[in-house]
């Protein structure tokens, strides 16, 4: 450029009229309109058009053109950005300047508009769209996550309830706080309401399957899991979104169906423990329930589960009223009887329903001692609980008791309590028993024992040998039904240290304790036992998880079921416990052997699982591949 030439004036392309030379028009096939090609896309999808925002698929395909025309026209870059950037259709003439930018400029253009009709452009659009990054309800977070209907903008950091890890309301909030995202359906209503409203608007939660009923889960989507809450200001349902799971399938199938819920419920999306101020509100007074207490659920819940949770409003006033909260629905009170005696008094659950009881002392191989049992009760019964002979009386039903019922049922057991003096060789104090059931002494009755002793389930009994073999039989069952045994040796927090403490057929020796998986062939055909060696396991497990799983059908085929433990110095028969109510389980605890004051005891469980024995290794930490 001259000294004294003139610098031109920079064309402004955000508004500059493109005109294509008429030349070359003849050379442009391809000129897809963004916005008809958009719709087109998202027809083809097989979405709902209104879930999907059309101007986020626009600018989607602008940013696939932006990308390839800015490599192969660099030096023209700005031009290039400044006309993508116009409003509306203008930017459609992105296609006249490709035309005004010379022959390479018309033969970009049809190789984008090429690509842009493509079908990998359409697969691009199709993926974003089930991740949710084109999604239309409300706003999108960075993460490409709608926030769905929250009631306000609201949020804040949930609450530590503080409970222990018994704690149901604890253990969802870990699980709320451990994730990433929750989705969440939550208001005024109570949980039966908000689940029916939840499983009309999103089929899969009514395929619900649950083991221990807190976590509902889905049997063909893994690592997705929901639970119930129920509370004083409402109630909801809660959907952690783990990092594993198949995030497409939750925004089809959970997301996007639970987005079309109406008043009263709201929808949201929590960022771990961010949530919305109302979901905090209902969490901070409020249980879990568990699932299979749920409107069309009920034939989750098995024979022997327990009652219905106690409400939060009848946990408040309990513990207003000096109950002391154990764990979970678990309650201990002092309280002093006519004679002026301190007496602490228990409230927990019990076969099935809820009971209010007072330690007499522990059992005797898990049962009543003879003399007991001929004492005549009005309203109250002895029985054997959490492993001690207990003065009990029972809340009828299910369901959740009120206040009254609970203090009706403390002072006919208190009352009842001083007529027995008589029978208890040392009844006072009585001794409560700890959170893990056990009593910290227990007076001792005179009876002869059995040469079989027969457990009830939930029993236990010391063992006074050290080498053993435990067993399934049963009287009659499918021809061929194979039954595995195998031991789990856990550590004092409840889980294996590793992989090496799964004794089954495929591992059937432990390498540091005499605990071995073998065969025998008895009168109910061939199958598994565990044999054991418990003066080798005493200085490395804390308790050995017997269980067994069937092969193929259920263990409601097997009749007569039981489990057995014997003496193998002896070879007899010294524990007999009948399992029976099985429906689904392909998988039962059978018992569980562990270490108490010095010595080992047994105790019968017959816990079922419907998802075999890799469940039940699951759960007590081992990972299965």
């Amino acid at each position: 450029m001259g000294l004294f030439t003139r610098p031109r004036a920079a064309i402004d392309w955000s508004t500059e009229p493109i005109v294509a030379e008429a030349n070359w028009q003849r050379h442009q096939t391809v000129r897809p309109s963004f916005v008809a090609l958009a719709e087109t896309l998202i027809a083809e999808s097989g979405r709902d058009s209104r879930r999907i925002d059309t101007d986020k698929v626009v600018g989607a395909l602008t940013n696939i053109c932006r990308t390839i025309a800015a490599e192969n026209l660099p030096d023209r870059s700005d031009a290039i950005e400044a006309i993508l950037e116009r409003p509306g259709n203008a930017r459609d003439a992105i296609w006249d300047y490709f035309t005004y930018a010379g022959a390479k400029g018309v033969a970009l253009s049809n190789h984008i508009g090429e690509l842009l009709t493509s079908e990998k452009v359409r697969i691009i659009i199709a993926s974003m769209i089930d991740e949710g990054r084109l999604h239309s309800t409300g706003d999108v977070g960075s993460d490409g996550i709608p926030l769905m209907s929250p009631d306000s903008p609201d949020t804040e950091a949930l609450a530590d309830p503080g409970g222990d890890e018994l704690d149901p309301v604890s253990t969802v909030y870990k699980l709320i706080s451990s994730v990433g995202l929750s989705v969440m359906v939550y208001g005024p209503g109570d949980l039966s309401e908000c689940f029916v409203a939840t499983s009309e608007a999103a089929p899969l939660f009514s395929g619900t399957v649950t083991e221990s009923g807190l976590l509902g889960a889905f049997p063909d989507l893994s690592n997705v899991y929901w639970f119930g809450i129920d509370g004083v200001d409402g109630s909801a349902i809660v959907v952690p979104v783990t990092p594993d799971a198949d995030v497409g399938r939750i925004l089809r199938e959970v997301v996007d169906p639970l987005s079309n819920l109406g008043a009263p419920w709201s929808t949201a999306i929590a960022r771990g423990s961010v949530v919305p101020t109302t979901f905090a509100r209902i969490f901070d007074r409020s249980v879990v329930r568990r699932v299979w207490n749920l409107p069309g659920l009920h034939t989750l819940r098995p024979v022997d589960a327990e009652p219905l949770e106690l409400s939060w409003s009848l946990r408040s006033r309990m513990m207003a009223d000096e109950w002391r909260n154990i764990s979970g629905n678990f309650f201990a009170k002092e309280v002093v009887d006519a004679q002026g005696a301190r007496i602490t008094v228990h409230f927990a659950s019990w076969r099935g329903s809820h009971a209010v009881f007072v330690a007499l002392g522990e059992s005797i191989d898990g049962r009543v001692p003879d003399e007991m049992t001929r004492i005549e009760l009005s309203s109250c019964e002895i029985g054997v609980a959490y492993e001690q002979v207990v003065l009990i009386e029972r809340l009828q039903g299910r369901g959740c008791p009120s206040f009254a019922d609970v203090g009706g049922a403390t002072d006919r057991v208190v009352t009842q309590f001083g007529s027995l003096s008589g029978p208890v060789a040392d009844p006072m104090p009585p001794r409560a028993a700890d959170q893990h059931g056990e009593g910290r002494s227990a007076p001792r009755y005179d009876r002869g024992r059995n040469s079989v002793l027969e457990l009830a389930r939930g029993a236990n009994c010391e063992l006074e040998t050290h080498r053993l073999r435990v067993e399934l039989e049963w009287e009659s069952g499918p021809a061929g039904a194979t039954v595995d045994t195998s031991a789990l040796l856990l550590a004092d927090t409840g889980k294996v240290r590793s992989d090496i403490d799964f004794v089954f057929y495929n591992q059937p020796r432990h390498e540091v304790c005499s605990v071995r998986h073998e065969k025998y062939s008895g009168t109910a055909g061939a199958h598994d036992y565990v044999s054991l060696d418990l003066a080798t396991a005493t200085p490395y497990a804390h308790t050995i998880v017997i269980v067994g799983s069937l092969d193929g059908g259920t263990f409601s085929s097997l009749h007569g079921l039981r489990a057995v433990v014997n003496d193998l110095d002896s070879g007899h028969t010294i524990i007999s416990f009948s399992i029976t109510g099985s429906t689904s389980e392909t998988a039962l605890i059978l018992g569980e052997i562990y270490q108490r004051n010095g010595g080992w005891k047994f105790r019968a469980v017959g816990q079922g699982y419907a998802t075999g024995l890799r469940g039940v290794a699951e759960d007590f930490g081992i990972t299965v591949d």
